[in-house]
């Protein structure tokens, strides 16, 4: 607003709004160069003005101004490091410490690059997330500005209150029914994990970062509350240290590591998987987001192949898509904006589907095979399911036992049933439909192919010289 302004005033103004929008790009890519060059440029004001009011100009007047673009334009040493360290501090490119570059050599000597590609970015997400948290004190960053007293030692202190207030925040709607709901990681349905509820739509926060993991550690700790019981509640430094570990580790640049340490630990139920996602690690992520987003449906992925087809265009398509509990196809979260880390999906409000979530009731997938009658050998009897067989199985299974639990659970009388007794109606459908889903997947004459091959099997087993 020129109104007003002297001429020696208007000049002032524009030639501190001009070192605004100088912004080198050299060494960074564009994205970075712009949220580099917005933080360094906003501490430089901050500096240069805190320098301008030492100096006796009181704000707001011809000199302090000029004072100030004087000072952008020809930014004494200490005022260029101030806004380095704060350029690289909000694009999490800050060197690594001893520690940091310790890890960096351990990573390279043991070949894990694939599973870790990134070190520098996560490592400075961590410590940002940190300091914002009780565990400030533990970052060497934070002590030293809390040493250096004055501006820093300010914003030190500061950023801990900001944390601790909005991880209060975010407790309190923890749980929350209605308006606004925030949640953690603990829900046994992935889909209902890290995301904010608002009206008729839930949002995924997990991209966000480091206040995207600051949300989630809050959710997790306030969620691990409510499960513990009175004594485990008064242990909460374990709490925070199991919090803040499934915050870091369920983070998209640190899946690489977290997925070998699961394979490593559960071959049976995780391997399989790792070896799909590191091999579907060759298509490019160009590639693979083009292929997400012209594909309404999640697909199933039951193969190293598959893993690849996923993330191509074209061949996506060709794989069975995901069906749900109750046997419909899964669909594509939103992108608001299109090319958004923000996923949106609808609030479920189907009474089927939200009792089964409250309850904790695990999720029913299709099995990779079934049993047939084999006598005491159990693998003879193992039968493989296809793809195809395998959606068969969940399209049956699902809406026969959606159409089962719907009048039960919308009856008046479901109200007043225990919890318990519930989860046994939810079990006992399943069990049910499941057995619909195992016949539905093999036609009468496979089943009659089947039974012929363990017979000539047994027969040859009986037959056999002992």
């Amino acid at each position: 607003d020129y109104n007003g302004k002297s001429e020696s005033h208007k000049q002032a103004i524009e030639g501190t709004l001009g070192s605004v929008i100088r912004i080198p790009f050299t060494g960074l890519s564009a994205m970075d160069a712009i949220f580099r060059t917005s933080a360094e440029r906003g501490e430089g004001y901050v500096w240069a003005g805190h320098q301008a009011i030492k100096e006796g100009l009181a704000m707001h007047t011809p000199d302090f101004y000029s004072r100030v673009a004087e000072l952008m334009q020809n930014p004494p040493e200490e005022m260029q490091t101030a806004m380095e360290t704060m350029g690289q501090r909000m694009t999490a490119t800050a060197p690594l410490g001893e520690k940091g570059r310790a890890m960096q050599m351990f990573i390279k000597s043991w070949h894990l690059e694939p599973l870790v590609p990134f070190t520098t970015a996560p490592t400075n997400l961590g410590k940002e997330l940190a300091r914002m948290t009780p565990l400030a004190p533990f970052i060497e960053e934070w002590r030293r500005d809390i040493q250096q007293g004055g501006a820093p030692a300010n914003r030190a202190v500061a950023e801990v209150m900001v944390g601790a207030m909005v991880m209060g925040s975010v407790m309190s709607y923890v749980g929350t029914n209605g308006g606004v709901s925030i949640t953690g990681g603990t829900d046994k349905d992935y889909t209902k994990r890290y995301r904010i509820t608002i009206g008729d739509k839930s949002y995924a926060y997990q991209r966000i970062q480091p206040i995207g993991t600051l949300i989630g550690l809050a959710a997790d700790i306030e969620e691990l509350r409510t499960h513990m019981t009175p004594d485990e509640q008064d242990k909460l430094p374990k709490m925070l240290a199991t919090a803040f570990a499934n915050a870091m580790t369920n983070q998209v640049f640190l899946m690489g590591i977290t997925n070998f340490s699961r394979a490593l630990s559960d071959p049976d139920q995780f391997m399989a998987r790792f070896i799909q996602g590191t091999a579907a690690g060759i298509v490019p992520g160009a590639v693979a987001q083009v292929a997400q987003m012209n594909d309404p449906y999640v697909r199933e992925i039951y193969s190293v192949t598959d893993a690849i087809k996923a993330r191509v265009p074209g061949l996506r398509e060709g794989l069975m898509m995901r069906r749900d509990t109750f046997g419909e196809p899964m669909k594509q979260p939103e992108r608001p904006g299109l090319i958004s880390p923000i996923t949106a999906i609808p609030v479920e409000k189907d009474p089927v589907r939200t009792e089964m979530s409250r309850l904790q009731i695990d999720i029913h997938k299709a099995p990779s095979s079934i049993s047939l009658p084999s006598g005491p050998d159990k693998k003879l009897g193992q039968v493989k399911l296809t793809p195809e067989q395998r959606d068969i199985f969940g399209d049956v299974a699902g809406h026969q036992a959606y159409q089962i639990l719907s009048p039960i659970v919308n009856d008046p009388a479901w109200k007043t049933t225990p919890d318990l007794v519930k989860k046994r109606i939810y079990d006992k459908v399943f069990e049910k439909t499941n057995k619909a889903g195992k016949a539905a997947a093999l036609t009468p004459e496979q089943r009659a192919q089947e039974a012929q091959r363990i017979t000539e099997s047994l027969k040859k087993q009986l037959e056999a010289p002992e």
